[in-house]
C-alpha cells in the first residue's frame, strides 16, 4: 500500500505487512497506536517537519541519522519508551512532547543542545527521575512542564533557561531541593510547586521574580517565604499550605493580585485576613475550609469592591455580616456545607451563583436575589403549586433556578408532561410567547448515578432513540459549546477559574425549538465537584430547573416554532448517568399563586440542595492549582 507521499494520517487498522513509507517526500506523520517497536530501518525521511506516533508501541526512534527540518515530536502516552532520539540527529526541533511516557527514565545528557526548542513536556513521565545539568544557553525554551514526575532536585544550572515563562513541577512529590538560582529566571511567568509535599526549603528570593504572573504553591509543607513584591502576580494558590506571618503584608506590593486560593489554611491564627483586605484588585477569593467563626472576617473584608468569586464553603459561622451587600461585583458565593449557618442578610444583586447545598438557614430580610424560599420549592417538589415568584426584569435569573434532590427518584406530580428515557417534547400554545400569564417552563430529570452502561447522554450529542442529533442545526449565534446564550464579557473571567479535573456530579439539558426544522436554543448545565451529593449509596436522585420565559430571545418570538424538546444526560464520577425518567412542564402565574393543596411533614422530607446559577459548565467555586 502507498500512500499520499507529503502527508500520512494513519491508524492501527491501517498497518499492513507490505505498508511503504514515502521515506523521501515524507513531511507529516500522524500515527496514533503504531504498533512496532521502532521505525523501519529504511525509514530516512529528510524531509518529515512533523512525527507524531502518540499511544504507540515505539521504544526508541533511530540513533544517529540527520533529520535536520524536524520540528515538532510527539510521542505521548507511547508507555514502552525508554530512549529518545540524540539532539544532534534533530537540531532544529521546536516541540517535543513525551507526557505520559511512564517508562522512559532520563533525557538525554545534551538536551541543551536543541537550541530551538520552545516546549518541552514530560507531564506523567513517573521514572523520571533527574534533568540534565544546562551547559549552554536553551535560548528559545519557553515552556518545561515536568508536573508528575519522579524528579528529586533541579540543576542549579536551569538558571541558563533564561527566556524560560512557564516551569511547571506540581505533583512532583518526590521534589525535595530547588536551588536558589531559579529566581534567576527573570522572564518566568508561570511558577507551581502545587502538591510537591516533600519540598524541603524554597527560594528565599522569589519575589524578585518581576514577571511573574502565576504562582502555586499549593499543598506545599516547607516554610513559604515573603511574597511581597511580586508587582506582576495575578494568580496566587496557597491552599493547605504552611502560611506564616509575614506571607502576604499590607504593603501594596501585590497590588495586581486578582486570585488568591486560601483553602483549608489557618489564617486567622496567622493574621493573614486582615492583609488580604487592602489587595484591591482582588477578584477570586477562596477561604473554604478555613474555620472560621462568627466575628473572624474583618469587616475591611466586604470592601474589596473588585471581588466577584467568594468561597466561605465549610466554615463554623452563623451567620453573614450586611456589610456583603457592599460587594458590588460579587458574582458567586459558596456557602456549602457551613453547617451552623442559621441566616444570611440581603445579597448582591450582582450575584449570579449561590451554591449552598449542605448548609440550612433563612433569609433575615427580603432578597432580590433569591427568587423563591425553601418552602416553596419543597411545596412544588412534593406535589404543591408554589414555584416562583420573582422579579422577572432581574436579568440574573436568565441562567434559571436548579434544584437538586438526593434520596429521590420520582418526577413531581406538577410535571405533566413526562416520558421514561432522557428526552420529552412539549406542543407549545398558540402565541405562547404573548402571553403575560406564561413565566416558564419547569424541566425535571430521574436519574441514577454511577451506570455502567453508556447512555445517549451529551458525550454523544443528545441522540435520541430514533438517532436523530439534535446539535445538527445551531444557530449563528451559539457558542463551540452549543448554547446560543452566554454570560457577559465582564462576568467570563471570574467563571473561567474553574479546575480541569473530574466532576462529582455533571449535568446537561439541551432544549431545543422544533417546527418546519428544529433549532438549538440553548445548554442547561448543573456541576458540582462535591461528592456529598450522593451519600453512601448510589440511590435514584432528581434534578429539576426553571428556565424563564424572559430568558428566550425575541427571534425565537414566533408560531414558526410549535414544540420544544428537552434532552438529558449527565456523567457521575466520570461514568454515565441513567436516566431513568423525565419531564417538562409549562409554568403560569396561576401556579404560583394558587394554594398548595397538599401538606407535608418538613421532617419527612429528604433534604433539597439549592443552586442557583446562569448556564455555565463547572463550578465556578472550584479552586485551581
Amino acid at each position: 500500500m502507498v500512500v499520499d507521499p507529503s502527508k500520512v494520517l494513519l491508524s492501527q487498522e491501517h498497518f499492513y505487512r507490505d505498508f511503504e513509507f514515502p521515506s523521501q517526500e515524507l513531511r507529516y506523520l500522524h500515527w496514533d497506536g503504531y504498533p512496532l517497536e521502532s521505525l523501519p530501518s529504511n525509514f530516512y525521511a529528510e524531509n518529515l517537519v512533523e512525527l507524531n506516533l502518540r499511544c504507540s508501541n515505539i521504544k526508541q526512534l533511530w540513533e544517529t541519522e540527520l533529520h535536520k527540518n524536524l520540528k515538532v515530536i510527539d510521542l505521548s502516552y507511547s508507555k514502552h519508551l525508554k530512549k529518545i532520539p540524540n539532539p544532534s540527529s534533530v537540531p532544529n526541533l521546536e516541540i517535543l512532547t513525551l507526557e505520559g511516557c511512564i517508562n522512559l527514565e532520563s533525557l538525554p545528557r545534551r538536551i541543551y543542545k536543541l537550541r530551538h526548542l520552545k516546549t518541552l513536556r514530560c507531564t506523567g513521565c513517573v521514572n523520571l527521575r533527574s534533568f540534565p545539568e544546562i551547559m549552554g544557553d536553551m535560548t528559545n525554551l519557553r515552556e518545561l512542564y515536568l508536573e508528575e514526575t519522579a524528579i528529586v532536585k533541579l540543576p542549579s544550572s536551569i538558571e541558563h533557561l533564561k527566556k524560560l515563562e512557564d516551569l511547571d513541577l506540581q505533583m512532583c512529590r518526590n521534589l525535595i531541593t530547588v536551588p536558589q538560582s531559579i529566581c534567576n529566571l527573570t522572564s518566568l511567568k508561570v511558577l507551581s510547586f502545587g502538591c510537591c509535599s516533600k519540598l524541603e526549603k524554597l527560594p528565599e528570593d522569589l519575589k524578585s521574580l518581576k514577571c511573574l504572573e502565576t504562582l502555586s504553591l499549593h499543598a506545599v509543607k516547607c516554610q513559604l517565604p515573603s511574597l511581597s513584591g511580586l508587582r506582576s502576580l495575578r494568580k496566587l494558590y496557597l491552599g493547605w499550605s504552611n502560611l506564616t506571618q509575614g506571607v502576604i503584608q499590607s504593603n501594596n506590593l501585590l497590588n495586581s493580585l486578582q486570585t488568591l486560593e486560601l483553602s483549608g489554611s489557618n489564617v486567622i491564627d496567622k493574621g493573614i485576613l486582615i492583609h488580604i483586605c487592602h489587595l484591591s484588585s482582588l477578584e477570586i477569593l477562596y477561604l473554604n475550609e478555613c474555620n472560621l467563626k462568627d466575628g473572624d472576617i474583618p469587616s475591611e473584608l466586604w470592601q474589596l469592591s473588585s471581588l466577584k468569586v467568594l468561597d466561605l464553603s465549610w466554615n463554623d459561622f452563623s451567620s453573614i455580616p450586611a456589610s456583603i451587600s457592599q460587594l458590588s461585583k460579587l458574582r458567586a458565593l459558596g456557602l456549602s456545607h457551613c453547617r451552623n449557618l442559621q441566616q444570611i442578610p440581603e445579597l448582591p444583586s450582582t450575584l449570579q451563583f449561590l451554591d449552598a447545598h449542605g448548609s440550612h438557614f433563612t433569609l433575615s430580610g427580603p432578597s432580590s436575589f433569591l427568587p423563591l424560599s425553601f418552602s416553596e420549592f419543597q411545596d412544588f417538589v412534593y406535589g404543591g403549586s408554589s414555584l416562583l415568584d420573582l422579579d422577572t426584569s432581574h436579568s440574573n435569573f436568565k441562567g434559571g433556578v436548579s434544584i437538586f434532590i438526593p434520596g429521590m427518584s420520582r418526577i413531581p406530580e406538577l410535571i405533566m408532561d413526562q416520558n421514561m428515557g432522557n428526552h420529552v417534547t412539549i406542543d407549545l400554545p398558540q402565541d405562547w410567547y404573548e402571553d403575560k400569564d406564561f413565566l416558564g417552563f419547569a424541566l425535571c430529570l430521574a436519574f441514577v448515578p454511577f451506570h455502567d452502561e453508556p447512555e445517549d447522554d451529551f458525550e454523544h450529542g443528545f441522540e435520541d432513540k430514533s438517532g436523530h442529533d439534535e446539535g445538527a442545526h445551531k444557530s449563528e449565534d451559539e457558542s463551540e459549546n452549543g448554547s446560543a446564550y452566554n454570560s457577559d464579557n465582564e462576568s467570563q473571567d471570574a467563571f473561567e477559574e474553574i479546575e480541569d479535573r473530574m466532576l462529582a456530579l455533571d449535568l446537561r439539558c439541551r432544549l431545543t425549538f422544533h417546527g418546519d426544522h428544529q433549532h438549538a436554543l440553548c445548554n442547561c448545565y448543573f456541576s458540582s465537584l462535591c461528592d456529598c451529593w450522593f451519600g453512601d449509596d448510589a440511590s435514584g436522585q432528581v434534578w429539576v430547573l426553571y428556565y424563564p420565559k424572559f430568558a428566550i430571545e425575541e427571534k425565537y418570538h414566533s408560531n414558526t416554532w410549535r414544540r420544544l424538546k428537552a434532552s438529558f444526560g449527565g456523567l457521575s464520577l466520570g461514568k454515565p448517568v441513567k436516566v431513568e425518567k423525565c419531564g417538562m412542564q409549562l409554568i403560569y402565574a396561576e401556579n404560583v399563586n394558587c394554594p398548595t393543596p397538599t401538606q407535608h411533614n418538613d421532617s419527612d422530607r429528604p433534604p433539597i440542595h439549592y443552586v442557583y446559577s446562569r448556564k455555565r459548565k463547572g463550578s465556578v467555586l472550584s479552586p485551581g492549582s
